[in-house]
């Protein structure tokens, strides 16, 4: 059959991959990359979040690891495979680059609190420190910090964990505080994606 060129702008006479080279398909390139990526999982493989379900009183002038942790079991059921947790201490299920968002809420009966700060170390080394302050002013006074990091894990022995610390005594807000929270909401959080391979 030979090739003709319709009046309507369509082309007859051609098999399919009979077009020369240097003539593109792009709907068929589109369709066929929506079907690898749909076959190959691309897009976030897993997504964790944990949350502090008690108060913590942290000592002056030391650094304390903040335990206390459950994995977020109430607004969503996590992606892929989850961190794992132990005395504070949080390992990846496997090698690549994450988004690690944490959030911390503290409170203090009397005095100030010049500095209060909420560290990240991963591998034994200090990846983040965001600060805070507190002036009280009459009975619990509160405060709040946190950061964003983005982390290559290259082997999934490193660990990572949380401390604070602050000249004066404090405490982490933990969801049971004074029948504030439960652990149904976050006061004290980490969360986990997992955005492609290392």
């Amino acid at each position: 059959m030979p090739i003709a060129v319709n009046g309507s702008g369509t082309v007859t006479g051609i098999s399919v991959g009979g077009l020369p080279d240097g003539i593109v398909d792009t709907d068929m390139l589109a369709n066929n990359a929506v079907t690898a990526a749909k076959s190959t999982g691309l897009g976030i493989s897993m997504a964790d979040q944990w949350r502090t379900y008690n108060t913590q009183s942290i000592s002056a002038n030391t650094g304390t690891v903040v335990t206390s942790w459950e994995r977020n079991d109430n607004t969503f059921a996590g992606i892929g495979s989850a961190m794992t947790e132990s005395s504070g201490v949080f390992t990846f299920p496997t090698t690549g680059i994450y988004l690690v968002s944490y959030n911390f809420s503290f409170y203090m009966t009397s005095s100030d609190n010049r500095y209060l700060a909420a560290k990240m170390i991963y591998n034994s080394n200090l990846i983040s420190q965001p600060y805070a302050s507190i002036k009280h002013i009459s009975s619990e006074t509160f405060a709040n910090t946190g950061s964003n990091v983005i982390l290559d894990v290259t082997n999934t022995s490193h660990e990572l964990k949380f401390e604070v610390v602050a000249p004066a005594a404090f405490v982490v807000v933990g969801n049971n505080w004074a029948g504030v929270g439960n652990a149904n909401i976050n006061t004290c959080d980490a969360t986990f994606i997992r955005l492609g391979d290392t």
